[in-house]
């Protein structure tokens, strides 16, 4: 999803160079009405669903106390009742089924030769799930670093380049055609790292609980997409991405406490794209800068701020 959200971000910074002040803002209410929309008819619905929950649960253990003792007079019929007919097969004649029985094992061997391989597998998968995936991590910072020194020695309006790079020439075109190449070649990559494991997942019997996330071949198409789109709206708004990730993650089903937790991951990642951009590109207030800086601190949160005119023109 995070190598996505950056070229967005990195798109998006373009047009926040571009585009006027005051349809920049439109489009910000627009896109805030619209999350925030959908991140209340979330709230109402899972707050409908626990309560539902809640109430089951509670007429559950009502319905478990009133006939518990009903329960246990069945568990006596049920146990008179197969003693009874284990004494039955005792009086059979010994070795009637020997041969049928003979067949059905070694059928049964036969059917679970595969099974010691998919338990080992499973076991190795969930292992790996109890513990944070360094080697994707270090794939997604390798990425990010890669964007962020081609993005400074490309330079921009505001920045020199080290290389000499001008800006709009043609060595500053291809400087980005080489980052969202080199993006996308990580993106594919990591889709097809998802779904080998999502295809492995599924022939060892892997159990999704409530929250997971499926990453078959539809899954890794089009959340990507909408993860670019948020890059895109957080470069353009020098906004964090978090503000449209947060709501498509809960709208894939993700727990709040690690759509939360993910979203302020992935921000770290977005927003520095962005604002690198914003500094090459001029559009980084620096007096201000400082001030949202300090309140980032404080608050957790990220700041941005953003300006007018052509691409390589000052703000």
């Amino acid at each position: 999803m995070e190598p996505l959200t950056i070229a967005g971000a990195l798109v998006g910074a373009f047009l926040n160079k571009i585009l006027p002040d005051i349809l920049l803002v439109v489009m910000l209410v627009a896109l805030l009405s619209y999350t925030a929309n959908n991140t209340l008819k979330k709230a109402i619905k899972m707050y409908r669903i626990e309560s539902r929950h809640m109430r089951e649960q509670a007429e559950s253990e009502l319905v478990r106390i009133t006939h518990e003792e009903e329960d246990d007079d069945d568990d006596e019929a049920e146990e008179t009742l197969l003693d009874n007919m284990e004494t039955q097969e005792d009086e059979a004649t010994p070795g009637s089924n020997e041969g049928a029985d003979e067949g059905d094992k070694m059928t049964q061997v036969n059917f679970n030769d595969d099974l010691p391989l998919k338990n080992e597998e499973l076991e190795k998968i969930l292992e790996e799930e109890r513990t944070t995936p360094e080697n994707n991590v270090k794939v997604l910072i390798i990425m990010f670093v890669v964007v962020l020194f081609i993005n400074l020695i490309k330079g921009g309006g505001a920045f020199k380049s080290p290389l000499g790079i001008r800006c709009g020439s043609t060595s500053f075109w291809v400087a980005n055609g080489l980052m969202l190449g080199w993006i996308i070649f990580i993106s594919m990559y990591a889709r097809d790292y998802l779904v080998k494991r999502y295809e492995l997942k599924k022939r060892v019997g892997y159990e999704y609980v409530e929250g997971d996330i499926q990453w078959d071949e539809r899954a890794t198409i089009v959340y990507p997409i909408v993860c670019a789109a948020a890059g895109f709206f957080a470069g353009m708004f020098g906004v964090g991405g978090g503000i449209v990730k947060g709501p498509l993650m809960l709208a894939m089903g993700v727990h709040p406490a690690v759509s939360s937790a993910t979203s302020a991951c992935m921000i770290l990642f977005t927003s520095f794209t962005a604002t690198t951009s914003f500094v090459v590109f001029g559009l980084l207030l620096p007096d201000y800068a400082f001030v949202a800086s300090l309140v980032s601190i404080a608050e957790g949160e990220k700041e941005g701020g953003g300006g007018g005119g052509g691409i390589c023109g000052h703000s």
